[in-house]
């Protein structure tokens, strides 16, 4: 609950507290085909559905921000958002689980449910969003796909006549 905590409690979070809608975001589950938000993990950690599971906790959390920089124009705002906030999860996560395994082996995670680097998704900070996503649409959401401009036909004066 502490990294949940921590993340969820960034200036950044916004828009990463609930699902995405087809209003705000037509083409996104076409895009994203495991949506995933705080609120969704926050209802799944006060059901206990994780069942200490740290594993299948940090994957949701990762999912988050996965999505977020898959859907989203690399270099946009929220991209970059979700760039930060997965870089807060990931030092919150080493220093949860580099505490709870200090000592005994029953000091709070089971054996093998810290996430090794292996297991850790890719720094994809070259991945992105697709560049067709139209810029300058209301903060916190994602982008939908672009439309081309309408080409402006010159008359020639030949006339079809």
């Amino acid at each position: 609950l502490r990294v949940w905590k921590q993340v969820n409690g960034s200036d950044k979070a916004e828009p990463f507290k609930r699902p995405v809608t087809k209003r705000e975001a037509p083409d996104y589950h076409t895009v994203i085909r495991k949506p995933m938000c705080l609120n969704d993990v926050k209802k799944k950690l006060d059901r206990s559905e994780y069942g200490g599971n740290h594993r299948d906790f940090l994957s949701d959390m990762h999912l988050i921000f996965q999505n977020a920089m898959t859907y989203n124009l690399k270099g946009s705002e929220i991209w970059n958002w979700a760039k930060e906030l997965r870089d807060t999860l990931r030092r919150e996560e080493a220093a949860v689980f580099s505490d709870s395994t200090q000592g005994s082996r029953g000091a709070g995670v089971a054996a093998g449910a810290g996430r090794k680097a292996a297991d850790a998704p890719a720094d994809d900070d070259e991945e992105g969003g697709d560049s067709t996503r139209v810029k300058g649409q209301p903060v916190g959401r994602p982008r939908g796909k672009a439309t081309p401009a309408p080409q402006r036909v010159e008359d020639d004066g030949a006339g079809d006549d």
